[in-house]
């Protein structure tokens, strides 16, 4: 309708017929059929003869918009607008020229409430990345902690540091880490910083995981054994505490598995991630553990 002179832009033809075809009663149900004839043909609007539509550049006018009416938390399309309803920006969250913004569970919550959330959780994880940085500087300068087994713990400290410093990508802007655009959700492909911060968490976390496990069977031998062979065996230490994360990292690049997962993190894909993470970490954590408790075992028996 023409808002100014009260007058109504008549429909397409093409779209005429369609509306008298989707309520065809021989496709409806009874109680379809019985609403139809009731609230719907009775109309003013219902059009009843297709042949006083116009049929050609009836989309022309200039009274006609084809800019979707979303309600919020749904934002426009911009790419659906100027394809002339022919592409959208992304398919999964978007249809009909209206999208759900990214990252798409903020919308599932009150404004502001997931933000300030991981903002809260940002700020913690920034102060330990520099509690952790603090220690790291600490066994690099002191006298004596960088031999063994001081030196362990040099390594340990320094992968955890790493492991903490992913905050810094995206603390105070989650989205530059979260979203690749105001729709799309980042992967590897769409958003290097995502790629670079998930690449740097997949390596920090297996690495911690394998130097501090290594500090807990270091512990066990020379407290239950009272031996210090692993002070001879570093070039096993340092090719399997950098060599297995550096591995699972290249292959997670090469399947193209980082993404935008939680919170404010890109992490492994879902489906991949048992393979590339959680079972090469239980492989270390679940033994490391054991063998932890096995030493205290040791030396309560010991003192008793």
């Amino acid at each position: 309708m023409n808002e100014a002179k009260g007058d109504l832009v008549p429909p397409c033809k093409s779209t005429c017929i369609k509306v008298l075809d989707s309520c065809n009663p021989e496709k409806m149900s009874e109680d379809t059929q019985k609403f139809v004839k009731e609230f719907i043909q009775p109309s003013t609007f219902f059009p009843q003869d297709c042949n006083n539509y116009p049929a050609e550049q009836c989309n022309d006018s200039p009274q006609l918009s084809i800019k979707p009416k979303c309600f919020s938390p749904l934002i426009e399309d911009q790419t659906w607008i100027k394809s002339n309803k022919s592409k959208d920006i992304d398919e999964n969250f978007c249809q009909n020229g209206c999208c759900l913004p990214c990252p798409q569970s903020y919308s599932l919550y009150p404004p502001n409430k997931m933000q300030n959330g991981f903002l809260i959780t940002q700020i913690i994880r920034a102060i330990s990345a520099i509690g952790s940085g603090i220690m790291l500087i600490s066994y690099l300068v002191l006298p004596g902690k960088r031999t063994h087994p001081s030196i362990l713990i040099l390594f340990a400290s320094l992968m955890i540091f790493l492991f903490s410093s992913n905050v810094f990508f995206s603390i105070g802007n989650a989205k530059k880490i979260q979203c690749a655009n105001e729709v799309t959700p980042s992967t590897q492909e769409n958003n290097a910083l995502c790629g670079i911060q998930g690449a740097l968490l997949i390596f920090a976390s297996h690495a911690t995981v394998l130097w501090i496990g290594t500090i807990i069977l270091s512990l066990h031998i020379h407290t239950v054994w009272n031996s210090n062979i692993l002070s001879k065996r570093y070039i096993f230490i340092h090719t399997n505490c950098w060599g297995t994360p550096a591995l699972l990292t290249i292959i997670a690049l090469g399947k193209k598995s980082i993404s935008y997962q939680f919170s404010t993190l890109c992490l492994v894909k879902v489906e991949d991630s048992n393979l590339l993470f959680f079972y090469p970490m239980a492989i270390v954590v679940v033994p490391s553990f054991f063998l932890h408790m096995a030493t205290f075992v040791h030396i309560f028996r010991v003192f008793i």
